[in-house]
């Protein structure tokens, strides 16, 4: 009987407030209010338009407007203000034509928004979550659409954020403290999103995951720490920028599309590396990137060597080996007409590609050895120093093979011969489309030395189009 007199006496209540042509409907005196009291009072329409406010309430038993129940169809802005709720609360598939905040409640057995419907702003300021073992996450936000802005700030949550194919015009989050224990933004549709903590100190969030996510503007992190960030196949239109971000143990980039990304991983001591314990790119690709380690932060002996390219090369090299990724740092640089610096980027990818070649597999190892041939004697056809040593060196073997005139014949019907010459002969059969005389008069006797002719020639025809077209720079 008090219940049932709590719940009539609630009733009027909000009747009395509705039929108040200005006033917006409250509910702020501290008390308890029972969910199926606060369930009708949000089914309202305020005359005049004003919002729903409820503030100060205990609110008991479960609140469950979803599909089974009948959803909630909300034609202004509610505001719930230090309200605790007893039970779970479930306003699954719902619409707010309004705005939607939840300003410091608590939440004793978890809050599930999924697949609702915001048109203006949702907040959820300072929340208190905790995680009932039954309930698959704390929060739940899975398929949930905010028309303008979607704020949660410093979250307290015995569990993680299920916010699965989330959309919203603006994405605004700030974390403090280990207060959540996953963050799963994952299909996330946006034109920008931000995650921030006050200042970089202890654990924000342990995974923070972004995969699929697909932001028309900018991605930014600022003054966090996590152990894993994953943007899986992600896609940002514009800036990409983590700021003061300490990742403990991975980074997950496989597959993202970026458009200017800018990496600037969180001070260190001396001994400990500000990379993350595992970087994975494959398949990344990005247009723009500039990536600043800390002053402190160690760097390799080779480091001067690379200077131009900055730490964008040491990040692609801590990280597992992704052809895209390199070819992406390669063809900015490219771009800004830094050639000999996009070469360093070009030698550091093939170094890195056949390490990982040489450690996969023995049936690797012939890719590898071909690998090495054309850095070493070809000098992948960039720089005309490798090859032309071994050019040099031909013509001198070939000066030395050639030297014993008995072991040279004339060729029938050439007329009168010149004078032999082993310099001049070595020269003429190394390079290609070049008539001096020589080879048309004299050749080789002992097939022995005709055999070595051939490879004479044949290298040729390799080494000295592969030096043309590193000088004039016909391969990039």
């Amino acid at each position: 009987m008090a219940a049932s007199g709590i719940r009539w006496t609630a009733l009027i209540v909000a009747v009395v407030f509705s039929c108040a042509p200005t006033r917006p409907q409250t509910a702020g005196a501290p008390g308890h209010m029972p969910a199926d009291s606060l369930a009708a009072l949000l089914r309202q329409t305020p005359a005049g338009g004003g919002p729903i406010t409820v503030s100060n309430q205990q609110i008991d038993g479960g609140l469950n407007v979803g599909e089974e129940t009948g959803t909630l169809d909300a034609s202004t802005t509610i505001r719930l203000d230090h309200c605790h709720f007893t039970e779970h609360v479930r306003l699954s598939g719902c619409h707010f034509h309004g705005s939607l905040t939840l300003t410091q409640c608590t939440f004793d057995k978890g809050l599930d928004l999924s697949e609702s419907t915001v048109d203006g702003d949702f907040t959820l300021r300072e929340p208190v979550i905790a995680w009932p073992r039954a309930k698959p996450r704390a929060l739940d936000l899975s398929g949930l659409h905010v028309g303008d802005e979607l704020f949660i700030g410093r979250p307290r949550i015995d569990g993680g954020i299920d916010a699965v194919g989330v959309s919203t015009e603006r994405l605004n989050v700030i974390l403090t403290g280990a207060s959540v224990d996953e963050v799963n933004f994952s299909g996330l549709t946006a034109n920008s999103a931000s995650f921030r903590s006050a200042a970089l100190g202890t654990l924000d969030v342990p995974l923070l995951a972004l995969n699929n996510a697909t932001l028309k503007n900018a991605l930014s992190a600022r003054n966090l720490r996590c152990r894993i960030l994953r943007m899986i196949s992600a896609s940002v239109g514009d800036l990409t920028q983590f700021d003061n971000v300490r990742i403990e143990d991975e980074l997950d980039l496989s597959g993202a599309t970026l458009h200017a990304f800018r990496f600037s991983p969180a001070a260190t001591n001396r001994t400990t590396s500000a990379w993350p314990g595992l970087i994975r790119l494959d398949g990344m690709t990005f247009t723009d990137s500039v990536v600043t380690l800390p002053k402190s932060a160690p760097r390799p002996e080779d480091y001067t060597e690379i200077h131009g390219v900055g730490d964008s090369l040491l990040f692609l090299r801590h990280a597992e080996y992704s052809q895209s990724a390199y070819e992406s740092l390669q063809g900015e640089l490219l771009r800004r007409g830094q050639v000999p610096q996009a070469d360093a980027v070009f030698l550091a990818m093939h170094h890195a590609n056949r390490e990982q070649q040489w450690t996969a597999s023995p049936r690797t190892w012939p890719w590898g050895l071909f690998d090495s041939f054309q850095e070493y004697v070809l000098g992948y056809g960039r720089s005309p120093v490798a090859p032309g040593i071994w050019s040099a060196l031909f013509v001198l073997l070939g000066w030395f093979a050639f030297r014993n005139r008995t072991n040279m014949i004339e060729v029938e019907d050439s007329g009168k011969p010149p004078g032999f010459s082993a310099a001049w002969y070595s020269l003429e059969m190394f390079l290609p489309v070049v008539d001096l005389g020589m080879a048309k008069a004299w050749r080789p006797s002992t097939r022995l030395l005709q055999t070595y002719a051939r490879v004479h020639q044949i290298a040729g025809w390799v080494l000295v189009p592969v030096a043309l077209a590193a000088i004039t720079g016909a391969v990039r």
